[in-house]
């Protein structure tokens, strides 16, 4: 059978760690976690569960998890989220090409997301389709500050598997705007780096409400209910925060002295 190796990023993940671990298991023949320095029970619950825990300060997303593939022993890589889980048909679908023999070198794995008590089937949250087995060679994560990319080279077949990628998101509201916050302005901070133009006032007032109108209506979000409504609501409010962010970085820009 085929080894693979699978590699998690983590800070502060007590409540969703030892779950991931316990799928992961089923898959791997080692679980690589880098950790950023968490102060809760991260570390002890990872060494309990038989992983190579190794402290790393954070250099970004993609690079801390390039990082790990440095400390993998075999090619193919799985890279789960600490908040992921497999599913036991996803379980049974990687299981199938260790056996088997690995035919290609990127696999997609099909995420369902998880919010507020239930999993959302509709919207800009589904279908959600991510690139995370593969062989090393092939493939590394892009440096991009906020949702970053497993890169490769478009020739290559890739080949989705069956079952899903459980994703425990955000377990409250509160929680989730703390998050929006964050991923706002390192999207804010991306488009600066990679040269987006000061948006002006049509984009601040449309680009939000093109946004929700996607996520509930074109998406079908309204098919999930209240939690649909109010992704939809949240979706649009960070594209609004965004492109405020970006707005007043070059604000600065222009005007370092003033406040």
């Amino acid at each position: 059978m085929e080894k693979l190796s699978t590699i998690i990023i983590t800070y502060n993940e007590e409540q969703n760690i030892a779950a991931t671990l316990d799928a992961a298991w089923k898959v791997s023949d080692e679980i690589i976690v880098v950790d950023s320095g968490s102060t809760d029970r991260t570390k002890d619950i990872c060494i309990e569960k038989g992983v190579t825990f190794i402290t790393q300060k954070w250099l970004g997303f993609g690079k801390q998890r390039n990082f790990a593939v440095t400390h993998a022993e075999n090619d193919y890589i799985l890279v789960l989220d600490a908040d992921e889980v497999l599913d036991d048909r996803l379980i049974e679908s990687i299981l199938e090409i260790k056996k088997e023999g690995y035919t290609e070198q990127i696999y997609l794995l099909k995420r369902l997301n998880f919010y507020y008590g239930k999993f959302i089937r509709h919207g800009m949250e589904n279908p959600d389709i991510k690139a995370r087995l593969y062989h090393r060679s092939f493939a590394k994560w892009n440096d991009k500050l906020v949702h970053e990319d497993l890169e490769f080279r478009s020739y290559l077949k890739t080949v989705r598997l069956k079952g899903y990628l459980l994703h425990y998101t955000y377990k409250s509201v509160s929680e989730h705007f703390i998050k929006m916050d964050r991923y706002s302005s390192l999207s804010a901070e991306e488009y600066f780096r990679t040269g987006k133009k000061n948006p002006g006032f049509a984009k601040l007032m449309l680009s939000p409400a093109f946004t929700f109108i996607k996520a509930f209506i074109l998406r079908r979000g309204f098919r999930d209910g209240w939690r649909g409504w109010l992704l939809a609501i949240l979706h649009a409010n960070t594209t609004l925060q965004k492109y405020a962010k970006l707005k007043m970085i070059y604000l600065h820009e222009k005007h370092p002295a003033k406040d």
